[in-house]
């Protein structure tokens, strides 16, 4: 995968956990608009800055890790997975 598919991730991610009631607090210091930490615990994610990489663009998840991203956000894999299923879903 080359950086423009993970940015596109990255913005699918933070659109779905926006949409499941993820949004960063009010008042929070954290420059992304969803909270990081319950992405890293229901990722399965080793450390805060796996998640980060993953909302930065910078990293993706290996396919487990997807499908239990998924599953907790209650989308399709496919959907996170690739900007053509979030276009047919629309």
């Amino acid at each position: 995968m080359n950086s423009s598919a993970y940015q596109g991730f990255s913005e699918r991610l933070i659109d779905a956990m926006i949409e499941s009631g993820y949004s960063a607090r009010a008042g929070s210091w954290s420059r992304f608009p969803v909270e990081i930490e319950p992405l890293r615990r229901e990722a399965g994610a080793k450390s805060l800055t796996t998640a980060r990489k993953y909302l930065e663009g910078s990293a993706f998840p290996r396919r487990y890790r997807l499908e239990l991203i998924a599953d907790w956000l209650r989308v399709n894999t496919c959907l996170l997975y690739t900007s053509d299923a979030a276009d047919d879903m629309q």
